[in-house]
């Protein structure tokens, strides 16, 4: 079972400046800054959760309860693992040598990250009770084009309109973002 520890906050994949374009404000309209950077935020939140995936890369710090958990990462994509740190049989923390492992992705887009044990390596015993720490680096470096194009349609709807769309309406945001789902 996974556990968040800690995620660092991404650089944001829209700019205050798309925002301002994307809402019809002037670049020197610079009166709506503090609402924009909220609604940028709260935008990339917001597609994150829609389709399961990080864009914007950062560090992410989890823990889980097996060497078994390794199999589906709960975040993705993932670049890197940076370190995987276990409580060994004694009780001592140990780190796991990065050449014992590999990431590997179990599909062509990279939404499904895994980590491996190389070939002929198997797991180290684990303290019964104890927690594995992973620290790896996840996100899109380069969010998709459609992905940002929502982005940028729900900070100006949510701009311009001060309530929701009615419960169950198929939004031009909803088509962008269904093809970039996770585990649907």
């Amino acid at each position: 079972m996974w556990r968040f520890i800690s995620v660092a906050t991404p650089a944001e994949p829209v700019s205050l400046e798309q925002a301002r374009r994307q809402c019809n404000l002037l670049a020197d309209e610079t009166d709506f800054d503090d609402k924009l950077t909220l609604l940028i935020t709260v935008s990339r939140q917001h597609v994150e959760k829609v389709c399961g995936l990080y864009f914007g890369t950062r560090a992410v710090a989890l823990s889980c309860t097996s060497f078994s958990d390794l199999c589906r990462v709960p975040v993705a994509p993932v670049s890197a693992v940076a370190s995987l740190i276990y409580t060994d049989t004694a009780g001592a923390p140990q780190t796991v040598p990065d050449v014992s492992y590999e990431l590997v992705n179990r599909d062509e887009d990279g939404t499904e990250p895994a980590i491996m044990p190389v070939y002929g390596v198997q797991w180290p015993a684990i303290q019964q009770g104890s927690r594995i720490m992973v620290t790896l680096e996840a996100g899109f470096a380069v969010t998709p084009a459609p992905v940002v194009h929502a982005m940028l349609l729900w900070i100006d709807d949510a701009f311009t309109n001060r309530e929701p769309a009615p419960a169950g309406t198929w939004t031009t945001v909803d088509s962008l973002l269904c093809n970039y789902r996770r585990g649907v």
